[in-house]
């Protein structure tokens, strides 16, 4: 079963710069998307982990280290039930 949520989370405005740059959005189009999604407080209060993307790839590794233990921590006690 479902033992949490993992949730990314960015900035809006260094999400709207991102999209504008590395995926050929225009800015209203990138604005549109995010206001489409849940509300970054909404995502927010429903994570068990939260891996803040703002940074740089060497940033992002070990928060994803962190978070794959976290899942394997959650898989092997699940395992045992």
């Amino acid at each position: 079963g479902l033992v949490g949520t993992i949730v990314v989370d960015l900035d809006p405005e260094i999400a709207v710069a991102r999209l504008v740059e590395h995926r050929g959005f225009t800015e209203d189009d990138a604005r549109s998307r995010i206001a489409n999604q849940a509300s970054r407080e909404e995502r927010l209060a429903k994570a068990a982990v939260v891996i803040d993307n703002s940074g740089t790839l060497d940033d992002l590794e070990p928060q994803i280290d962190l978070a794959w233990a976290w899942i394997e921590g959650h898989r092997s006690s699940a395992s045992t039930l």
